[in-house]
């Protein structure tokens, strides 16, 4: 994980430098020395001081995140039409700084994903598929999303060694991965490990991975509906079922997942996760 000096936290919270040791030797900011006795201090340390201490972080750039990340001085259902338009016409900077100022102000991933990203990717394609953009802008802006949750990696503690452990992917013929992305970044911030296998793997293959790596999550995007697709998904559960992994399904597709299977767990938004773990 990326981690700072003192003095490159002082500079980004306009504070002397003395400031922050003092800080770090009172507990309010958790910081790791180093082999020589240096201090050093994660993002996500910074950041469960912003949200304890309601600051705001003066000289972002200093520690390369966008500008004017720090306390969002918006709400999110204010933040949605912006963020819709900025990713529409492909903007980075601020759809980055949107995200990475609402996060930082202490709105979790799930619900940063479920009211803002999601509909503004559904927008997305909608608009590509009535003809009000074009194919440039709809895959710069997936592929902006797609940038987006790899960001948040910097933010969260590595998970311990016995914490949960999830593996993630999309099945044959499926390459939409952007949703079961989401959820990977849901986890981690939750604590769990996690391993994102990709996409379009067949039956054998997550068999063959949930035998050796043994989790106890498997989940997976389900975007492509085909009597293959779901004769996969019955395998899969038929295994995951006799060996107790917990097996969760991302879809949006019309399929009613309590019907069709009796031992899959629906995910109808991120933030129902936590009722499941």
């Amino acid at each position: 994980m990326k981690s700072f000096s003192p003095r490159e936290i002082a500079t980004a919270l306009d504070v002397s430098q003395a400031s922050i040791k003092r800080w770090v030797d009172k507990g309010l900011i958790e910081a790791e020395k180093t082999a020589g006795g240096h201090r050093r201090i994660t993002l996500q340390a910074l950041k469960s001081y912003l949200d304890a201490n309601n600051k705001t972080l003066a000289n972002p750039d200093i520690l390369d995140l966008p500008h004017s990340s720090g306390r969002a001085k918006t709400k999110l259902k204010d933040s949605q039409a912006t963020f819709s338009d900025d990713l529409r016409q492909c903007n980075d900077s601020r759809v980055r700084a949107l995200i990475y100022d609402l996060f930082l102000s202490g709105t979790s991933c799930s619900q940063l994903f479920d009211e803002l990203v999601k509909p503004a990717i559904k927008s997305i394609k909608l608009s590509f598929a009535s003809g009000e953009i074009d194919d440039f802008q709809e895959q710069r802006s997936l592929q902006i999303c797609q940038r987006l949750l790899f960001g948040f990696e910097q933010y969260f503690k590595a998970p311990n060694q016995d914490a949960p452990h999830a593996l993630l992917g999309t099945l044959s013929s499926d390459k939409n991965t952007l949703e079961i992305q989401m959820l990977e970044v849901c986890l981690r911030e939750k604590g769990m490990r996690t391993e994102f296998l990709g996409s379009e793997l067949n039956p054998l293959s997550y068999q063959r991975a949930l035998k050796i790596l043994k989790p106890q999550v498997l989940a997976l995007g389900f975007s492509v509906l085909s009597e293959q697709s779901l004769a996969e998904l019955h395998v899969l559960e038929e295994f995951c079922y006799e060996n107790q992994i917990l097996f969760f399904l991302i879809t949006d597709l019309p399929v009613n997942v309590e019907e069709e299977f009796e031992t899959i767990i629906p995910v109808p938004n991120f933030a129902a996760i936590d009722s499941f773990l």
